[in-house]
């Protein structure tokens, strides 16, 4: 059973990275002058990883995932049409029981798509 929901919670970080990067790449609003505000934009995408993972996944333990196991590639402040966008997520995974014979385990998710 653990196993089962070990597997579980990796689909759920691969889900949580593609919406980060999903959010990311859409095309934002312009300003009344042109620009786009873009400054929060890397922690945006950050926040709608946490949101979703938060909401999705099922632990045991006080393991939470936060701002700095989430990486975001390139910077948004300098991302443009025909770029990729690549969210990472590192997130210490603790099993109920197996915990005591494995220790905790780390769960890599990845995901990436082009700016339409």
């Amino acid at each position: 059973m653990e196993l089962s929901l070990f597997l579980y919670n990796k689909h759920i970080l691969i889900n949580a990275a593609k919406e980060g990067t999903r959010a990311g790449i859409l095309i934002k609003k312009l300003e009344k002058d042109g620009t786009r505000d873009d400054s929060n934009e890397r922690q945006a995408i950050k926040d709608r990883v946490i949101h979703f993972a938060q909401t999705h996944l099922v632990t045991f333990g006080s393991d939470v995932l936060d701002s700095d196991d989430i990486e975001v590639d390139p910077d948004p402040l300098s991302f443009e049409f025909g770029d990729d966008l690549e969210v990472k997520i590192k997130y210490q995974y603790d099993f109920l029981y197996l915990s005591l014979f494995m220790g905790p385990i780390d769960i890599w998710a990845h995901s990436k798509m082009f700016m339409e």
